[in-house]
């Protein structure tokens, strides 16, 4: 997996992210902090529990996302560069430029 912001993927194991269901979207500058990275994921809002309102991305804004999803920032972790090449992960499309303007 290219290890970039913006950089999407599952985690097929809970060892990395303690989840294996949500995608998780690299926030932070792998160029300007090379060595490790901010990732958040991102959950359904129509689950039964409080959620972040300070983002909610709808339908359309990446295609894995099929209805209103928040960003689960309480959630978020910071993984090495390593970590990430070495997990069983699934690489999913980048979001674009301007969501991961909104996340951020």
């Amino acid at each position: 997996m290219s290890v970039e912001a913006g950089g999407a993927f599952i985690c097929n194991t809970e060892d990395l992210t303690g989840d294996n269901e949500h995608l998780w979207v690299i926030i932070s500058d792998p160029t300007a902090y090379p060595e490790s990275v901010v990732v958040v994921n991102l959950s359904s809002c129509s689950d039964n529990r409080r959620y972040d309102s300070a983002c909610v991305l709808k339908a359309g804004d990446h295609w894995y996302i099929r209805h209103d999803t928040f960003v689960y920032y309480r959630e978020a972790k910071i993984l090495t560069v390593q970590e990430l090449n070495d997990a069983d992960i699934s690489h999913k499309t980048s979001v674009t430029p301007r969501v991961l303007s909104r996340i951020r």
